[in-house]
């Protein structure tokens, strides 16, 4: 009876022993996983930072953010993945980003392994008035953007091709609602140059 006491207490003692390897090792996977969005939210802002389409961006690493500082002594290895950018076209520019993003996901989450943006103002917050989206915060320029994990090179690639069609947008606006005498064959040329450069 007493060997099989002893038996039993081992495997319990094995079976405890391979639950905690299991808990270290679900512990470096998600501090791996971490590490790699902390990587690439930081590279997405510098991305987003030196974009030509990008008018601001907003984010608690950047040295212009009202919370930068205690972002950097509360948060010393990452402020989250939560970017905040605004493009120069406005609302329509806006929803040409997000309708031409493939890697990235349209949706409203947050904090996902997968990468999230939204255009608050032609989604989730286009029934209110401008008013109110100003008070909230909120802007029609705005993108709101929740890093993930994948791997940089293949997520600037499709923010590069949205920036470029929500840019071209701009200017074909532009160019569409110019006054007729002042749109000439010159005028035209230098707009379709400038489509062609972006």
């Amino acid at each position: 009876i007493i060997q099989k006491q002893h038996f039993i207490l081992f495997i319990k003692n094995i079976e405890l022993s391979l639950f905690h390897l299991q808990v270290m090792k679900c512990q470096f996977n998600i501090q791996k996983a971490l590490l790699k969005n902390i990587n690439l939210q930081e590279k997405m802002l510098a991305f987003l930072s030196q974009s030509d389409a990008v008018a601001w961006v907003r984010h608690p690493l950047r040295t212009d953010h009202p919370g930068h500082e205690i972002a950097k002594r509360m948060m010393p290895r990452g402020a989250g993945s939560i970017i905040v950018f605004g493009l120069k076209g406005g609302r329509e520019a806006g929803r040409a980003f997000i309708e031409s993003v493939e890697l990235a996901s349209h949706l409203a989450n947050v904090g996902d392994a997968k990468t999230l943006v939204i255009h608050p103002a032609s989604t989730t917050h286009s029934h209110i008035s401008a008013e109110a989206m100003i008070e909230g915060g909120l802007s029609d320029d705005m993108i709101r953007l929740s890093v993930g994990l994948e791997d940089f090179d293949d997520l600037r690639a499709d923010f590069e091709t949205a920036l470029s069609i929500a840019d071209g947008v701009c200017l074909t606006r532009d160019l569409v609602s110019m006054p007729a005498n002042i749109l000439t064959t010159e005028t035209f040329a230098d707009h379709l140059l400038s489509l062609a450069e972006h």
